[in-house]
């Protein structure tokens, strides 16, 4: 069952608005570009769309997208545009993984760079928990798109920061295994229960198998976390982690270049 959004969604193209129409309930409507600028008409409508229900804009994050979203802003009354999108931006870039339309920019990346990049991002309360990172004493090189990479290790620490108490250890380790390099979160906190955790990849997915805000960024967020992996050709799990606590690994293709001979 997809998620039912109240707000209405207003997108630039027929592109957007058909993948995101694959996976959310919601009114979605297009600007068609700038040809909103010149249609009075059409500004009126979304008004009144906006007074009655509210909107949420997903413009494009390009330049075009950025004038766009303006001027939306401004013909709009700003207290019924919402500003929390990063729902339905993760819903679209995984419909777009999924299906392919997204060209991974990939390159040779020292594992542990990429991981410390990710750090820089982890949200203020990682500074009420241990983090430690280790990955190993070789450097170890994977073939990877780095953005999407650091967005799966952010969404990774996240969760098990907002999902322990503070003093809670997060470690972050890394290694390599035959042709793969393999990356891991893992923490000491409370921890799924088993009779979630063959879903927790499901998007949307809570305990009681509903939809609700504290467990919706961490449905999408794991669901979105497994495309990019499997778009890399690897694999993202949820292991056993006895007593308590989770530990998510994944696994990208070792980089042939070997900086340590």
């Amino acid at each position: 069952m997809k998620p039912r959004i109240r707000e209405v969604i207003i997108v630039e193209g027929r592109y957007d608005k058909n993948a995101l129409s694959q996976v959310v309930d919601a009114v979605i409507l297009t600007t068609e570009g700038f040809g909103v600028f010149h249609d009075k008409e059409k500004l009126a409508y979304f008004r009144r769309l906006a007074e009655k229900r509210g909107v949420i804009l997903l413009t494009d994050p390009d330049g075009a997208g950025f004038v766009i979203r303006n001027h939306l802003r401004g013909a709009l009354p700003p207290e019924q545009v919402k500003e929390q999108i990063e729902l339905v931006e993760n819903l679209l870039a995984l419909t777009k993984i999924e299906d392919g339309s997204v060209k991974l920019q990939l390159s040779d990346q020292v594992v542990e760079d990429v991981v410390r990049e990710a750090l820089r991002h982890v949200e203020r309360r990682k500074n009420e928990h241990e983090i430690t990172v280790d990955c190993g004493e070789d450097v170890l090189l994977a073939r990877m798109d780095a953005k999407l990479i650091v967005q799966v290790l952010v969404n990774l620490i996240n969760n098990a920061v907002k999902y322990t108490q503070a003093g809670s250890k997060i470690r972050i380790t890394a290694g390599k295994e035959e042709k793969n390099v393999w990356i891991a979160v893992e923490d000491n906190g409370p921890g799924i229960p088993a009779e979630c955790r063959e879903h927790v990849f499901e998007m949307f997915y809570s305990g009681k198998n509903k939809v609700s805000d504290s467990r919706r960024s961490l449905g999408l967020g794991l669901a979105l976390c497994r495309s990019i992996v499997n778009a890399h050709g690897g694999e993202l799990v949820l292991r056993d982690c006895a007593p308590h606590g989770c530990h998510f690994r994944f696994t990208l293709p070792l980089s042939e270049v070997n900086l340590n001979e």
